[in-house]
């Protein structure tokens, strides 16, 4: 068996146990984005990246991928260790999986310690409608189409959000508003929704995506940590939201947050919701 850098003329491989998943060139992107494979007799039997997020870039992010009939025998262990061995980056490595999953136990005999846990999200609309009810603001508060909010107001919001939601278990990197905020601008504004305030801010925020597969997102928080009714501000925001996309012709959604976002976790837990728990896993 040959462990080695995959090359540019690998990135056209494409065996069926490799479905859906993006194939790089060693260094693709930078110095820290590293790729390996494993193959023998020319069969293509794993494959592991790392690399350094944009937004978040204190920890390696990391996939690994095994031919089915290989797993189980060290392969995986032996990709990873063939990653380190590449280049001079010490930053530790992040993954995500599906909580109690082979990939999950994978992790864990690697050393790895969950970070974060993204509960269940995925909803039927109608149902979260009627589980969320009425509401209500508090006084002089009201939602609104993100559509509504100055570009700017609204920009500063996501910021916010995103920033402290993360603050502690996932740092934001140098200049990470501009990636956010790429990924943001793709939001259904119309469908998103934002709490304002009597002075005319931005106390909590949703934003839709409903292009995004396989099923619709959606991304509900207060702007900050500390903000008094912060639970009923996010149920309104979420309600709005989905009125919106159920008019559109959405049935279904996932949600997308932690299960340690204080207000988003307990309007999340009064929704019938279903699917997989994933656990951020860091390694040492």
């Amino acid at each position: 068996m040959i462990l080695r850098p995959v090359a540019p003329a690998d990135v056209e491989r494409t065996p069926s146990w490799l479905s859906g998943f993006v194939l790089h060139r060693d260094g693709w992107r930078d110095q820290a984005s590293r790729a390996v494979l494993a193959e023998e007799d020319g069969q293509l039997l794993g494959v592991a990246q790392a690399y350094a997020g944009r937004v978040h870039d204190s920890r390696l992010y990391l996939d690994v991928r095994v031919d089915p009939g290989r797993r189980r025998q060290g392969l995986g262990t032996r990709l990873v260790s063939g990653l380190t061995g590449l280049g001079p980056d010490s930053r530790p490595f992040r993954a995500r999986a599906s909580s109690g999953s082979p990939a999950h136990r994978f992790l864990e005999a690697l050393g790895g310690v969950i970070v974060q846990t993204c509960p269940p999200m995925e909803v039927g609309v109608p149902a979260a409608l009627a589980a969320l009810g009425l509401a209500p603001l508090p006084d002089g508060v009201r939602t609104v189409p993100a559509s509504a909010v100055a570009v700017a107001d609204l920009d500063q919001a996501v910021v916010g959000q995103y920033r402290w939601q993360h603050d502690g278990w996932a740092p934001v990197a140098e200049g990470f508003e501009r990636w956010l905020l790429q990924s943001a601008h793709e939001a259904d504004l119309d469908a998103s929704t934002c709490a304002v305030g009597p002075a005319g801010d931005v106390l909590a925020l949703a934003l839709a995506y409903p292009g995004d597969a396989p099923l619709p997102v959606l991304t509900v928080e207060t702007t900050a940590r500390r903000t008094a009714d912060g639970e009923a501000l996010v149920a309104a925001c979420a309600l709005r939201s989905l009125d919106a996309l159920r008019a559109s012709g959405i049935e279904r959604l996932t949600f997308d947050g932690h299960v340690s976002d204080p207000h988003f976790a307990p309007v999340l837990s009064r929704l019938p919701a279903t699917g997989d728990a994933i656990v951020i896993v860091d390694l040492p």
